[in-house]
């Protein structure tokens, strides 16, 4: 059952007077390694009408141990994504027929993909206007390449190390915290946890974005 679901530690009780230590376990692989893979095997969709640009950025990505795809409409891009797996999609915004933002809308009504722009289109409201629809980088041309290489690593490392991180953690008196959906479960034993314990596991597992990435036990010093 769920006992309790709570996005603070002050919305579950109050501080304990004495400060306690409380141990999270992760079995969870240690996320900066498995990030670390993802990347080093990345595929990613590039989208650009022209076709010298879908070819300078695929031999660049190639370099680093990425393997692209190259397609020149948005509609292509939707229907590719529909039939295959990418980890980010390199988007221009002045494609023909479907715009980029338009294209950009439609990969995130279905999709959290990681989305950079990469276009010529570099006004700041144009570069707010994709931003707002849910890119996660925007570089426009002409750009270094060796800068457009290290931001798709940034990307794609960001989006990794999260997906990485556990998702579960055992605490005290039988509790598992659920961090993604911010819920605390009694364990298989049937008991309820009292307040202290409860209040224990909710701070360690706010802690866990900085610890459990490493996949270490973490020991937060509570009432601090």
């Amino acid at each position: 059952m769920v006992f309790a679901r709570a996005t603070s530690v002050e919305a579950v009780t109050p501080h304990p007077a004495a400060p306690q230590v409380v141990t999270l376990r992760t079995v969870a692989p240690q996320a900066d390694q498995v990030a670390s893979e993802v990347v080093e095997h990345a595929r990613i969709l590039i989208v650009d009408d022209e076709g010298v640009v879908r070819e300078l950025i695929a031999t660049h990505l190639a370099r680093d141990g990425y393997v692209s795809s190259g397609i020149s409409t948005g509609e292509e891009a939707l229907a590719l994504l529909d039939r295959e797996s990418f980890d980010l999609v390199i988007l221009d915004v002045g494609l023909p027929g479907m715009s980029g933002f338009d294209t950009c809308r439609q990969i995130r009504a279905r999709s959290d993909i990681p989305i950079m722009f990469v276009t010529a289109a570099g006004s700041l409201p144009e570069r707010l206007e994709g931003f707002d629809l849910g890119a996660d980088d925007y570089v426009v041309k002409p750009m270094e390449i060796s800068e457009l290489s290290r931001r798709v690593r940034a990307v794609l490392g960001r989006r990794a190390r999260r997906q990485a991180a556990p998702d579960a953690l055992d605490g005290p008196q039988d509790i598992v915290m659920r961090l993604r959906a911010h819920e605390v479960y009694v364990g298989a034993q049937g008991g309820e946890p009292d307040a202290e314990g409860v209040l224990g596991a909710a701070a360690a597992a706010r802690e866990a974005g900085r610890g459990a990435d490493h996949g270490h036990d973490l020991h937060p010093r509570l009432g601090l």
